[in-house]
């Protein structure tokens, strides 16, 4: 089974782009793993990133695919999204870290989709995901 981890390393060892068929979890994981990442096309995403060692990577996903939700990036973080009042926006099902709001923000806005996030009122380390 291919993983991002296959994909991410056989970029590094070949110094390429790796092509491979879109899925929702590749796209999922390589989301959590990218520095950052583009639609090139309706049928190519583009994700790419440094590691920790300083190799640079870079991963397109080709093919159809069903849209990249703000819902599914969160889930990958095991973050749920609820809804508190039928004209609110949807908001994360709990209080976070600010560096994991932050960084869940970025992922879902480099997907193409609106989120932000805000400090929790009472706890000002923590905070919320709105979507």
């Amino acid at each position: 089974m291919t993983t991002a981890a296959t994909l991410i390393e056989r970029s590094i060892r070949n110094t390429e782009i790796v092509f491979a068929a879109y899925s929702a979890d590749l796209a999922d994981d390589l989301l959590v793993e990218c520095e950052d990442s583009t639609e090139a096309s309706d049928e190519v995403i583009e994700f790419w990133g440094t590691t920790e060692g300083g190799a640079e990577w870079r991963v397109h996903l080709t093919g159809p695919r069903k849209a990249i939700s703000a819902e599914s990036i969160l889930a990958a973080a095991g973050v749920g999204l609820e809804r508190r009042s039928d004209d609110a926006a949807p908001v994360s099902d709990r209080a976070l870290p600010i560096e994991t709001c932050r960084d869940l923000v970025r992922q879902i806005r480099a997907a193409g989709l609106e989120a932000s996030w805000a400090p929790d009122n009472d706890d000002r380390s923590v905070g919320w995901i709105y979507c």
